[in-house]
């Protein structure tokens, strides 16, 4: 007894393990033949198909370690091509703070297996995303890749006691040193006024999150509000509380 497929491949029966990894997807017939003793002879065929391909899928944006800043969360354009055009994406985006998941749904398009979908990442914490992308036809056959993103959507400034108490002497105001925390690489601009005059001043935080301006407020006089604004590597801003300091007042001996 003899298995033929497509004239190409035989064994004898039972079969177990055939090997139909050189023949190309699509139909294929399986025929069985027998012939007896007396020389009689009997077959049947059977028609079935092969589906070995096994599609592939890409994430082409946002691209890998690509940052997410605040202007861009709510709306956030995710993309890439599926090789079986037509085929399903299951896209998965998931926080390392609380875990919390996105997951959705969307159709490749038939032609070019492009798939699109804009999402919004406001919902999930600051920090590293984890963005997955697969797929699979209805004969088993799947895909799947990922890889990683940052979220940064906030960030925050401090302006630190002037002078230790917040009190400082004219001869202090001329070259006053003022220093604050804020996110590393951020730019800082830090404005100082008196009512009547505004003086400012700008600075770099440092890698270890540290900004120092020195600064000429000799030009203004007794309670000075200050304010910082700070805009990170990412254009998030954040304004700091308003600081008062005082600017002790010269006193005349008699």
């Amino acid at each position: 007894e003899i298995l033929q497929v497509t004239g190409v491949q035989t064994c004898a029966l039972p079969i177990s393990d055939l090997d139909l990894s050189g023949l190309k997807d699509g139909p294929l017939t399986i025929t069985a033949e027998n012939t007896d003793s007396a020389g009689n002879t009997a077959s049947d065929s059977v028609d079935i198909e092969k589906h070995t391909t096994v599609p592939t899928v890409s994430i082409t944006a946002p691209a890998p370690d690509y940052v997410v800043d605040a202007t861009e969360a709510a709306a956030t354009t995710f993309s890439g091509v599926v090789t079986v055009p037509g085929l399903p994406v299951n896209l998965t985006i998931t926080d390392s703070g609380t875990g919390e998941e996105k997951v959705i749904s969307i159709p490749s398009d038939g032609t070019s297996g492009v798939w699109s979908t804009v999402v919004d990442l406001r919902s999930l914490d600051d920090g590293l995303l984890t963005v997955t992308a697969d797929t699979g036809d209805v004969y088993g056959n799947t895909a799947t890749t990922s890889h990683t993103i940052q979220l940064d959507t906030e960030t925050y400034v401090t302006i630190d006691p002037v002078s230790e108490d917040d009190v400082f002497s004219p001869a202090e105001a001329d070259d006053l040193r003022i220093t604050g925390t804020a996110e590393k690489g951020s730019e800082v601009v830090l404005t100082s006024f008196d009512g009547t005059t505004t003086v400012t001043g700008t600075a770099t935080a440092t890698l270890s999150g540290i900004w120092e301006i020195s600064m000429d407020v000799s030009g203004q006089s007794g309670t000075l509000d200050m304010t910082a604004t700070a805009t990170d590597v990412s254009d998030n801003e954040a304004r700091s509380e308003e600081h008062t300091s005082e600017l002790q007042s010269l006193e005349v001996s008699r």
